[in-house]
């Protein structure tokens, strides 16, 4: 560019002496020259030279993005500015410089890839951009910053001060010559989320940048622009968000699950109302119907309630100023939507719907929780739900702009119940009498003891398990020694702790004993202890019925006595360790049955052995507190 006088599209000005004057300038200046000279000689003293001053050319081209305008731009778009100076016809003198006065506009925007060069070097060039380039020599590496808010931090200066012929008006000496390229150049990039309604928008945003210097005594000043504009259009959005929480229970009607409906105004200006239904589906809740829709969720689950807060109309998000909240509603024999009202009951709500109002800024949540629990039955068709189910269940947020249509978005929350099941559970333990530890592997006792036994028989917690009709518990169980329950190992009789041995909500037991001339069973009320067993019994059933509750479980404890023969022990020795099982069975009518097992064992010594009983157990409890 130095040396090319032929640049369109630059913008010069020139020292005062046009090509006419420059002409009888250099004339005049030659024949003085040689008079000069001349008269020196004659004179014999040493006479300063007189460098002949034509001008100096100052050429300034501003782009952006390589145009003279962009008017297209959108927020998150960056564009790259780039200012181009240099001399001609003679060189500049100091002070040299290049401001760049962005416009109001831009305070808060993102400026990168900041540099200002003169012939491809930073070498006598300073560079000022206040908050972002402190005042000083120019950095070879990019600056980049934000911009500030104020005239002054919104304007880039570029100093130039390299060699040059020293004349009159620089006596430094200092200033730019012809034939060098200076180049200043940057990035900016349109913040995010800028409203459509900003003032910024729509209109061009002109950036002016000057170059000034001297030429002798001269000053000498040219400027030259770019522009930009950024279009926002409006655009209506919502997000709507549901969670439901846990997605997936078993069957136990009456159990509790939480639903949170939401929606996040995703609009890039204020709404006026944002509104939530669940049901998402209007066709699933439609005002006068005398039967609930088949596909309506609240066919499977009752409403509970409204939480976080329990007063839906005082939930306001951000911007709102009012909160209407309707339910679907059963009175009078037919559905309809109707404002909420505490005194509703909740068995009669199957569907809601909230609607806030004002002026709610973009990305501003709203959420409103509540409480629903499991039936036992469908709600139209009155069918059991014991074998379990899935429920796609949709929310719809709606969004609405001033002057614009309302949108409108859905999203799901899926739960899922399991179907009704039974599950039980079996402990065996041993201990030394009359206190010791519980331990599924009991040692050292002497032959002729007795040792206490603990069976439980146990109906999982809801939801593994449901009510149950029957828990039984057999002993001994399947795998067990043959000496349980013989001559050698011989039952002694039941505890007396009748609250431990009866299972919440059972309501009658029976025993089966077997025993020589067997089996004999005997029905027990509710509440009593067990029976007494027979001679020569040789193991028992107990069957507890009623409605036993998920949970429940019943403890039964006995002694069994040893023989203190040496045929069981021999003198010295030891026997076992003897394994003792047992087996439990929970029912229920329409369902399949659960059993479960469970062991422990016990060994014995002689009498008269050094030999102790040992337990690695801690006594007790493996169940629930008792309700």
């Amino acid at each position: 560019m130095g040396n090319n006088r032929h640049i369109v599209g630059m913008r010069s000005v020139r020292g005062a002496h046009r090509a006419f004057g420059r002409a009888i300038v250099r004339t005049v200046a030659g024949a003085l020259s040689v008079l000069l000279v001349g008269s020196a000689m004659a004179l014999g003293a040493g006479v300063a030279p007189v460098r002949a001053m034509e001008g100096a050319t100052l050429q300034l081209v501003k782009k952006v993005d390589g145009q003279k305008e962009r008017l297209d731009l959108s927020p998150g778009d960056t564009v790259e500015y780039r200012i181009d100076f240099s001399v001609e016809d003679e060189d500049a003198d100091s002070p040299v410089t290049i401001v760049d006065r962005l416009p109001a506009e831009f305070a808060g925007w993102r400026i990168s890839n900041l540099t200002a060069t003169v012939g491809g070097s930073t070498t006598g060039v300073t560079l000022e951009l206040p908050g972002v380039v402190d005042p000083g020599p120019a950095s070879p590496s990019p600056a980049e910053g934000t911009l500030g808010a104020d005239a002054g931090d919104l304007t880039i200066t570029v100093g130039v001060a390299l060699p040059v012929q020293a004349g009159e008006g620089n006596a430094s000496g200092l200033g730019m010559s012809t034939g060098k390229q200076g180049v200043l150049r940057y990035r900016l990039t349109v913040p995010e989320g800028i409203s459509p309604l900003d003032p910024a928008l729509d209109r061009p945003l002109v950036n002016t940048a000057t170059f000034s210097a001297k030429s002798g005594a001269q000053d000498l000043s040219t400027e030259d622009t770019a522009t930009i504009s950024i279009e926002v259009p409006i655009e209506a959005d919502v997000e709507p968000r549901k969670t439901w929480a846990p997605a997936g229970q078993d069957f136990q009607p009456g159990r509790s699950s939480q639903l949170v409906i939401g929606a996040v105004q995703a609009s890039n200006v204020d709404a006026s109302r944002l509104s939530l239904q669940d049901p998402a589906d209007p066709a699933l809740a439609p005002d006068g119907a005398t039967a609930l829709h088949a596909d309506n969720p609240f066919n499977y689950v009752d409403f509970a309630g409204f939480a976080s807060p329990s007063d839906p109309t005082t939930n306001l998000p951000a911007g709102a100023t009012a909160a209407a909240v309707q339910v679907y509603r059963l009175a009078d024999g037919a559905w309809n939507w109707a404002d909420w009202d505490a005194a509703i009951p909740n068995d009669r709500i199957a569907g809601v719907r909230t609607s806030y109002t004002g002026a709610i800024p973009p990305g501003t949540e709203a959420s409103q929780g509540f409480a629903v629990e499991q039936r036992a039955t469908h709600r139209s068709t009155g069918e059991s739900l014991s074998a379990g189910y899935e429920i796609e269940n949709d929310v719809r947020a709606t969004v609405e702009v001033a002057d614009h249509p309302a949108v409108s978005k859905e999203t799901e929350a899926p739960f899922a119940v399991g179907a009704e099941r039974i599950e039980v559970d079996a402990q065996k333990r041993f201990y030394a009498l009359p206190d010791g530890d519980e331990t599924a592997n009991l040692t050292g006792i002497t032959a002729g003891d007795s040792v206490g036994v603990v069976l439980r028989a146990i109906n999982r917690e809801a939801p593994r398990s449901t009510v149950l009709d029957r828990l039984i518990v057999k002993e001994p169980g399947a795998g067990s020694d043959a000496r349980f329950f013989g001559a050698d190992l011989v039952f002694d009789g039941f505890g007396d702790d009748t609250s431990a041995i009866w299972p919440t909500g059972a309501t009658q037991a029976e025993v089966t004993w077997e025993h020589p001339g067997g089996p004999t069973t005997v029905a027990v009320p509710e509440g009593d202890p067990l029976p007494a067993a027979p001679a020569g019994a040789t193991g028992f059933e107990i069957a507890f019925t009623g409605a036993i509750e998920p949970g429940a479980y019943s403890e039964i404890r006995y002694e069994l006595r040893s023989n203190p023969a040496e045929t069981f022990v021999p003198a010295g020795g030891t026997a076992g360790p003897f394994v003792n099982a047992i087996d439990v069975v929970g029912e229920r009518a329409g369902l399949d049955p659960d059993d479960a097992g469970a062991s422990a064992t016990v060994s014995y010594v002689a009498p008269g052995s050094t030999l102790r009983s040992t337990s690695g157990w801690a006594r007790a409890r493996c169940c629930p507190a008792r309700r």
